[in-house]
């Protein structure tokens, strides 16, 4: 039942049913008056099978991506690190602004110069990030009012980068002809996206099969030298 609901039919009945200007609301008795189908009891347990592999593929996956978080951390030599609650940190203008561009105090808490230092400090030596780009672009303002529901390219816009991974199943598309518009911000496979605003730093690689197109307000980046997936932490 919550796959169905969860599914472009169930969904497109919700949101019919709903109602409200600022915030839209679902009554109970739309709810009870939401259509199913009445599938088969083979069809179904074929469906609470596939649900229960995913859930447990999912669980499985976060596992390892910790285990690949904390064995990163602990070759930075910060396994174990706890930010400091420190909020003083004096800085000289030509200390700050002189060497940042950067006034505000936020940017200078001790407890982000504590993980530069040690990233500074590591054993194989450092670069910084532009070493390890081969090209960027920043995303095309696409016109909302040339979006469409099927038959056109993927947008990918902030809501759709997660943290780690792309989520396009409830994406916008542009016509095929928009590509055009901007070559520079097509998505190619390994392509590493990072959202520059609302859920500012998170990232995710381009899976292989995907063609899409880039928003305005992301940055995507074809890297070198580093494998793709290095970056996603």
């Amino acid at each position: 039942m919550s796959t169905f609901l969860l599914s472009k039919y169930g969904r497109f009945q919700t949101l019919r049913e709903s109602t409200g200007n600022v915030q839209l609301n679902l009554f109970i008795y739309k709810i009870k008056e939401l259509v199913v189908p009445e599938l088969s009891s083979l069809f179904q347990s074929k469906i609470d099978a596939l649900c229960s592999l995913s859930y447990e593929k999912r669980i499985q996956s976060k596992q390892t991506y910790k285990q690949a978080e904390n064995l990163l951390l602990k070759e930075l030599g910060l396994e174990n690190f706890k930010p400091t609650k420190e909020a003083i940190n004096i800085k000289s203008f030509s200390e700050s602004f002189g060497a940042t561009g950067r006034i505000d105090s936020e940017y200078f808490q001790p407890k982000y110069e504590i993980i530069e230092k040690a990233i500074k400090s590591y054993k194989n030596g450092y670069e910084t990030f532009d070493y390890f780009i081969e090209n960027y672009s920043t995303g095309f303002p696409y016109k909302s009012n040339s979006y469409i529901k099927s038959n056109g390219v993927p947008l990918i816009r902030i809501n759709n980068i997660k943290k780690g991974y792309l989520q396009l199943d409830n994406a916008i598309e542009i016509p095929r002809n928009d590509l055009e518009l901007s070559v520079k911000d097509i998505a190619n496979e390994n392509d590493l996206l990072i959202s520059m605003s609302g859920t500012i730093g998170n990232s995710c690689k381009i899976p292989k099969g995907i063609k899409a197109v880039i928003n305005q307000r992301i940055m995507r980046i074809t890297p070198k030298t580093l494998i793709p997936k290095f970056y996603q932490w």
